[in-house]
């Protein structure tokens, strides 16, 4: 089989167990090819959107009612942290004056485009930003916008409304 139809099986099977999830109350990670948890050899509950209990080797959950994902293909890590990031960059990551050039000349092309940005652009690059963090396996972030203007509230308050609308 080709990866794209691996691919494909892998989605499909998601989706199943999605809804499966839906009729249940929570999820066993199960099996895991490998897990980085202690006493979770057997894999993680998931309920709420929280980890409800490690299951250690020989044992199965004991919360009731769990819909199962079959892991043994999988290796279950923590959410990677990412503890510096410019949002704000995410949207000026191809600009062309930019590209290729060293840090000083880099920076000239790109603070007036920075300087011009919106509460809507930067909600724009936060939805970008973020998404690409949660595909990658980052669940913590922090933004290091460095640039002050008066629209700085506004620009905090797009990223907390992006980040409600995620939980």
């Amino acid at each position: 089989m080709d990866s794209g139809s691996q691919f494909a099986e892998h989605q499909t099977s998601l989706r199943g167990k999605e809804q499966q999830l839906h009729n249940n109350s929570a999820l066993w990670i199960k099996d895991p090819l490998s897990i980085l948890a202690d006493a979770a050899e057997r894999g993680v509950v998931i309920k709420e959107g929280r980890i409800a209990e490690l299951v250690p080797a020989g044992r199965a959950p004991t919360i009731s009612d769990t819909a199962i994902f079959e892991a043994g293909d999988h290796v279950v890590l923590p959410g990677l942290i990412n503890t510096h990031h410019h949002f704000f960059q995410t949207l000026t990551r191809a600009a062309p004056a930019a590209l290729d050039r060293e840090l000083f000349p880099w920076l000239q092309a790109l603070y007036p485009i920075w300087a011009g940005l919106t509460p809507e652009a930067l909600e724009l690059a936060a939805t970008v930003a973020m998404s690409e963090l949660l595909l990658s396996g980052c669940a913590t972030s922090t933004d290091q916008c460095m640039h002050f203007i008066d629209e700085q509230n506004d620009r905090l308050r797009a990223r907390l409304h992006f980040l409600d609308q995620l939980t």
